[in-house]
């Protein structure tokens, strides 16, 4: 099972629901694998999901972590690879998706499955690094998607 986290907003906790999602189906004995396909900013989602997992999974199942594509600006991923001259086709970003899931998809045989958070880069609009909304980058996956509402002054129109 695989799934896709958008956020409404910058900073609405996005990575702190993967890292409870990731915590507490580890707990259950659930394989899991964090994917964040595209990453801004030096800084890596990845070690913070793991960071607040390391608690839980020692003696539980334990957490992978994969980031896909980084780029070092703190910015939009269109802007961010455009700065560093990277080119990521959008059928390059699924694909390497695509065999992620599969790569992780053996480490669930023995236990209950296997479950696949995949942290997006921003909201459903965020541009991929081809300039592409990542929804409409993702949509052809046909995965289930949660949105994480914006709790602040206005978040429900934000979310919405």
């Amino acid at each position: 099972q695989a799934f896709v986290v958008y956020g409404a907003n910058t900073d609405v906790g996005k990575t702190l629901a993967c890292a409870a999602i990731c915590y507490t189906a580890a707990l259950r004995g659930t394989a899991v694998t964090y994917v964040k396909p595209v990453q801004t900013g030096l800084e890596t989602d990845e070690f913070a999901v793991l960071r607040h997992c390391a608690d839980a999974t020692s003696g539980a199942q334990q957490v992978l972590a994969e980031t896909l594509f980084q780029f070092a600006s703190p910015e939009s991923p269109a802007t961010a690879a455009r700065k560093e001259g990277a080119v990521v086709a959008d059928n390059e970003l699924q694909e390497a998706l695509r065999q992620c899931l599969q790569r992780q998809q053996g480490a669930g045989d023995a236990m209950r499955g296997h479950l696949h958070v995949i942290e997006t880069a921003g909201g459903p609009l965020t541009p991929a690094p081809s300039s592409t909304p990542q929804a409409d980058v993702y949509a052809p996956l046909q995965l289930p998607c949660i949105l994480i509402g914006d709790p602040r002054l206005g978040g429900i129109s934000a979310t919405i």
